[in-house]
């Protein structure tokens, strides 16, 4: 288990690696179990996984969902979140579940988040809405054009 902080990869599983440049066929093809998961139109926008991680530590239900337009599109984004482990409410944005999951991630695949680079940006996220914490990596083909891009990196203190 890895993540290349220089190229956005990320091997998560013999058989199981994200990262940009990657698209819909090639997500698909590999050796996860997916299933079409959140829909627009009618149309699959991602694709979703539960996974087992060979970590006791961890929920043995590791949710993987991948955001890929339902045309052989390249990855924009995914997300990866621990079950029951990660879900309750917070009461600050920096609170114990963001912080549980970036401590989860740099045990797991020895990263220190936040992490950025040309490729895009990667950090703990907490949904208050939802109650709900998990890693998500925005590769930059997830934003329509550079100044789009440029506002993220703002917003997010980005270099």
């Amino acid at each position: 288990m890895k993540f290349d902080s220089s190229t956005g990869c990320i091997d998560i599983l013999p058989g199981l690696s994200l990262g940009r440049g990657m698209t819909r066929k090639d997500v698909m093809a590999s050796s996860a179990d997916w299933e079409e998961w959140d829909f627009f139109d009618n149309a699959a926008i991602a694709l979703r996984s539960i996974i087992r991680l060979p970590n006791k530590n961890v929920s043995p239900r590791t949710m993987l969902v991948v955001y890929v337009r339902p045309e052989d599109q390249l990855i924009a984004f995914w997300n990866i979140s621990l079950g029951n482990v990660s879900n309750g409410p917070q009461k600050r944005p920096e609170g114990k579940y963001k912080n549980l999951m970036r401590s989860w991630f740099k045990d797991m695949f020895d990263t220190q988040l936040p992490c950025s680079g040309e490729w895009g940006h990667i950090d703990a996220s907490y949904d208050p809405w939802n109650q709900y914490a998990g890693v998500v990596c925005n590769y930059r083909e997830r934003f329509i054009d550079e100044h789009d891009w440029n506002v993220y990196k703002s917003q997010n203190k980005i270099k």
